[in-house]
C-alpha cells in the first residue's frame, strides 16, 4: 500500500464524495471523468441509488492516505489540500416543503457567504451562498421549488458541515 489516496470532491463545497485507492501509479493524474461520468450518491443502508450528481460538478484530489475517508467519506472536505473532518450536521436546520428548501444555522456556525449546494432526487443540483435574516444572529439560504407530492430524497452539503440526508414525504 502506498500512501497517498484519490477524494472526489464537490467543487462548491469541497466536500468529499467518494474515496479510492490505487495501486498502479498512485500518483498520476486522473479527471473526474475517469472515475465517474455522474457519481452516484447512495443510500448507507440499502445502497439505493438516491442522487447523480455530473463529473463536471467533480474535482478529483490526490491526498495523504486516510482510511477513515474510505468509510465515511462524507464526514469530510478537502480544505487547503488536505481531508478535513467537518461538524455534525445537526448544527443546521433544514426545512422541505413543495415551495421551497430552506437551510438554516448561526451566523457563527454558518457564516453570510457560505455555500450551501442542494439536490433533491436527480433534479438539477442548486448552490447559493447564505446571506443574514433580519437581526435574527441566524443566516439561511433559500431555493425556490416546485415539487409534487411525493416521496423526495434530499441531500445538502453546507460548507464546514457533514453531509445533511433526508428522505421526507410531501
Amino acid at each position: 500500500m502506498n500512501g497517498k489516496m484519490t477524494l472526489l470532491t464537490l467543487k462548491a463545497t469541497g466536500h468529499v464524495l467518494g474515496a479510492l485507492t490505487r495501486t498502479g501509479s498512485p500518483d498520476g493524474t486522473l479527471t473526474a471523468e475517469d472515475v465517474a461520468g455522474a457519481l452516484a450518491v447512495r443510500d448507507a443502508t440499502s445502497g439505493a441509488v438516491l442522487h447523480h450528481v455530473p463529473a463536471a460538478l467533480l474535482s478529483v484530489v490526490p491526498v495523504d492516505r486516510n482510511d477513515d475517508l474510505l468509510f465515511q467519506p462524507s464526514s469530510y472536505a478537502v480544505v487547503n489540500g488536505a481531508a478535513q473532518l467537518l461538524a455534525p450536521a445537526s448544527g443546521l436546520t433544514v426545512k422541505l416543503t413543495l415551495t421551497s428548501l430552506e437551510v438554516e444555522g448561526s451566523q457563527a456556525t454558518l457564516p453570510v457567504g457560505t455555500n450551501v449546494w442542494a439536490q433533491i432526487g436527480d433534479q438539477p443540483p442548486m448552490v447559493a451562498a447564505a446571506i443574514a435574516a433580519s437581526s435574527t444572529g441566524k443566516s439561511t439560504v433559500t431555493f425556490n421549488l416546485a415539487l409534487q407530492s411525493d416521496t423526495h430524497h434530499l441531500l445538502v452539503l453546507a460548507t464546514g458541515y457533514r453531509a445533511y440526508r433526508e428522505t421526507k414525504a410531501l
